[in-house]
């Protein structure tokens, strides 16, 4: 991985997990723990999909082949998809309070935002 690279996924990164703080702490400020506690995971989820999706994306040799480059990134958007769906199923499970709206809300929140604001974070 090219060191440029590096930087702007650990960028993007960082500016998704300072927004999942941001959000989970604004909603232990102005609701409750359990707001809170459903927003962590939500953000959490957000922030480890992209984890997985970047090391596996960038981590792996890339192809000069373009076929095996379409395939490598559609490969590591299912594992992202996969570990998001798996953390979602696990916290339904184990959490009986869970507020799904608050979990999806604040996903989809911190998932876009940084996207949005790519240009900018990657400089």
């Amino acid at each position: 991985m090219q060191d440029a690279n590096v930087g702007r996924i650990v960028r993007l990164l960082a500016a998704q997990a300072m927004l999942s703080v941001g959000i989970v702490v604004a909603m232990g400020v102005f609701f409750d723990w359990q707001v809170a506690r459903d927003s962590l995971v939500g953000g959490l989820a957000a922030v480890s999909g992209s984890a997985v999706f970047a090391l596996w994306l960038f981590k792996r040799p890339s192809s000069v082949d373009p076929h095996a480059l379409v395939k490598q990134f559609y490969a590591g958007e299912l594992l992202r998809f996969a570990t998001i769906v798996i953390l979602f199923g696990l916290a339904m499970k184990k959490i009986d309070s869970l507020n799904p709206a608050t979990l999806l809300v604040v996903f989809l929140i911190v998932q876009i935002t940084p996207l949005l604001l790519a240009n900018r974070i990657a400089r």
